[in-house]
């Protein structure tokens, strides 16, 4: 699914985007890869600009920008497996992560 698509208040794994281009360029060099985990924050009321956390900071993007990032809907605490070869990289497996709390 895009990023543009994702609900708000959701949270998701990058799974692609272009790897070309100067916006897309500088989204990596902020942060935004493939598997990075990521939630959508908000929307503008006309729906442009989305806001997305990730890596513990806010960042805002052009909806024409979100159309081109894939994701997938993933929960709070899925652990993200990545694939990286010389030319590609990519989201081999989300899965769930169990959390224990320990009571003293």
């Amino acid at each position: 699914m895009k990023l543009s698509e994702l609900a708000v208040g959701a949270t998701a794994v990058v799974r692609d985007f272009p790897r070309s281009g100067a916006a897309f360029l500088r989204l990596r060099e902020m942060g935004l890869l493939t598997g990075t985990k990521l939630t959508l924050v908000r929307t503008a009321p006309m729906g442009d600009p989305l806001e997305i956390k990730l890596r513990g900071y806010h960042l805002t993007l052009r909806r024409s920008e979100a159309d081109h990032v894939l994701v997938d809907p993933a929960a709070e605490h899925d652990v993200v497996l990545v694939e990286e070869t010389r030319d590609r990289v990519r989201v081999v497996a989300v899965r769930q992560w169990q959390v224990h709390h320990r009571g003293r």
